[in-house]
């Protein structure tokens, strides 16, 4: 009979966090449930990971299940080595995935259990049996993989640094006259208020020396204005997201970034920052650097988006 011993007011609250306390537990904290997990229940499926890194390239261990409700009230539960390439650049995913020796579907390995949570007892055997499966040699052959993707994608021979620089729009026009550097994608600011008073005012043309090139139309306005410009925190500067994941394929591509603005003091400043920041800790050199003036709110918002993006994929 498929019940469980937590009390049914509470079960979708706290059976996750206990299921993944025991599995830390259990496996000596050798695996774990990525905090970031979020309505598992309604998804029917619960990630665990080995190394944090594995996010990196979409690998890691999974608990599946069909039957609507939490997993504590499953009759079956699938165990998969899992690898999910599909939202990462279609290059890198042919790369990994040849390197896992992988070119169908998501699933590299699975087992099958019957899981019992008719008590703390019998629920705790049935978690000691997915570290077992877990602990395998045929699922961790995966994570051997998965740590040798990393090193030879992802780090990219320790010298490999990504070149962050910042420019305005006068020196970015110049640059353009010339040779543009190869390897390079931009995010480019600009900015909307202009277009009133110059009817020609646009965005600076890139066409013919750069095809990554992220436009964002948006104010440089720091965080006391927004409430005379109608705005909050949340309303200014919605791309954030969408930037990071530039970001992020241009740094799986190996290309190296130039952010632009009107001055080159502002936007672009907070925009390399949080960059610099996220990847390397560095992006204190941009605010101790005279002279830029980086926009706090870029910052802060390129900033987040880029942590939860790394952790979301």
């Amino acid at each position: 009979m498929n019940t469980t011993f937590l009390p049914e007011e509470i079960i979708y609250k706290a059976e996750e966090q206990w299921i993944a306390e025991k599995i830390s537990e259990l496996s000596g904290g050798k695996f774990k449930v990525p905090k970031s997990r979020k309505k598992s229940y309604h998804k029917e499926f619960l990630h665990i990971i080995e190394k944090n890194d594995w996010n990196k390239i979409n690998f890691h261990f999974e608990l599946y299940w069909y039957n609507g409700g939490p997993l504590s009230k499953a009759d079956k539960i699938n165990v998969f080595a899992h690898l999910e390439t599909q939202f990462i650049d279609k290059e890198l995913n042919k790369k990994v995935r040849k390197k896992f020796n992988f070119y169908d579907g998501n699933t590299l390995e699975k087992e099958i259990i019957f899981p019992d949570f008719s008590s703390e007892e019998k629920a705790t055997e049935t978690i000691k049996h997915i570290v077992e499966i877990l602990n395998t040699e045929k699922f961790q052959k995966y994570a051997g993989i998965a740590d040798e993707c990393l090193k030879e994608l992802f780090y990219r021979k320790e010298q490999y640094t990504m070149n962050v620089k910042i420019y305005s729009r006068k020196e970015i026009e110049k640059l353009l006259q010339g040779d543009f550097p190869e390897n390079t994608a931009v995010i480019s600011f600009y900015d909307p208020a202009i277009k009133r008073i110059d009817k020609d005012y646009t965005h600076v043309d890139y066409s013919g020396k750069c095809e990554r090139v992220f436009y964002s139309e948006v104010d440089d306005l720091d965080i006391g204005y927004l409430g005379e410009k109608g705005l909050t925190y949340d309303t200014y500067f919605t791309e954030a997201d969408e930037i990071a994941k530039f970001i992020y394929q241009a740094y799986n591509d190996g290309l190296d970034i130039i952010c632009q603005c009107e001055y080159g003091q502002s936007r672009s400043a907070g925009c390399a920052a949080a960059i610099l920041e996220h990847f390397y800790k560095s992006g204190i050199w941009v605010f101790a650097d005279y002279r830029y003036y980086p926009n706090q709110i870029i910052f802060h918002k390129i900033f987040d988006a880029l942590e939860n993006y790394r952790d979301s994929i």
